[in-house]
């Protein structure tokens, strides 16, 4: 038999072993604080690439909607050139036909895209050409132009252009069949009619913007040389051309007005007035060099004589003329 004192110590013995073994069991079903970072941070992990991968698709759906709507408008600015343009056709065609309102409207798109070309080479951003019947078309400038030689630049670039699109229809008229030939001489002959009426320096016109750089002494050289031909074109034809004669007039009532202010004199015109209203409104800086100077003035008055050289050949050419 065991004694009191045996069977007490074997108690406690009993006791502290379930005692441990009851530390065990709690040790071993309770993570400890280090595998539940572990778990805290695989569970960031996988929510983390979860997100990420929810991110990168809906970027790639936010990029697929910007593509759309840039698409969208670009197809806008195709969608308002061609509207227009064909509106402008339509009420031509009910005057002139649809063959001729069609080339007409043709070759004023190759005039402005003139303009366009032009802008782009100076890094001029620009608007889609939009057309008005029986006033015509234009590209609005996104920018103001930074100097006068930027000014002439872009608006040079519809006349040449223009210029060169009606030469090129009324020689394709020497090669065709006499119906075909007679739509394109007419389709020639106002698209140079267009261009040349362009060339008057007042208010928004190509002409006026051409002859910014330009300065009064050698535009009235200019003037005077493009008189020559003018007058001599007219001889030559037996009648004078009416827009190129107005051309001049404005031409040189605007030099004029220039040498006029240049030797303090305000305007005394209300052509004088617009013109100094219109650019102190649109503040362009002069700083042309004498290079650009007398390019631009070349480039103006040498456009002028062969517009108004080829009006008045292609004008007998005309069915109608006599």
């Amino acid at each position: 038999m065991q004694s009191a004192l045996e069977r007490l110590r074997r108690l406690e013995a009993e006791q502290r072993a379930a005692a441990e073994a009851s530390a065990a069991a709690e040790a071993s079903a309770a993570p400890s604080a280090g595998s539940r970072r572990g778990i805290a941070a695989g569970a960031g992990a996988g929510l983390g690439l979860l997100l990420l991968g929810k991110g990168k698709v809906a970027l790639l759906l936010l990029l697929g909607k910007l593509k759309l709507v840039f698409a969208a408008l670009k197809l806008g600015k195709f969608l308002t050139t061609g509207a227009s343009m064909l509106f402008m056709a339509g009420v031509y065609a009910r005057y002139y036909g649809w063959p001729f309102a069609g080339g007409l409207v043709v070759l004023i798109l190759v005039h402005e895209m003139g303009h366009a070309l032009a802008a782009q080479a100076v890094g001029m951003p620009v608007g889609a050409p939009v057309f008005v019947p029986f006033v015509g078309a234009y590209i609005a400038l996104k920018d103001r132009p930074k100097s006068t030689w930027q000014e002439f630049v872009i608006a040079a670039g519809g006349p040449l252009l223009g210029g060169l699109g009606a030469a090129v229809c009324v020689a394709l008229a020497a090669i065709m069949n006499e119906t075909t030939s007679t739509l394109l001489l007419a389709i020639g002959f106002f698209a140079l009619v267009m261009n040349l009426f362009n060339l008057t320096p007042v208010w928004q016109l190509d002409g006026q913007r051409m002859l910014a750089p330009v300065t009064s002494w050698l535009g009235c050289v200019g003037l005077a040389l493009a008189a020559v031909v003018a007058i001599g074109t007219g001889l030559h034809a037996g009648h004078a051309n009416p827009i190129a004669v107005i051309a001049l007039i404005v031409a040189g009532w605007h030099f004029g007005e220039r040498l006029w202010r240049a030797h303090g004199g305000a305007p005394t015109s209300a052509l004088g007035r617009l013109e100094a209203h219109t650019r102190e409104l649109e503040a362009v800086p002069d700083d042309a060099t004498p290079a650009q100077r007398f390019v631009a003035a070349a480039t103006y008055f040498g456009t002028f004589a062969l517009l108004a050289t080829g009006v008045h050949l292609v004008f007998p050419l005309l069915p109608h003329a006599p």
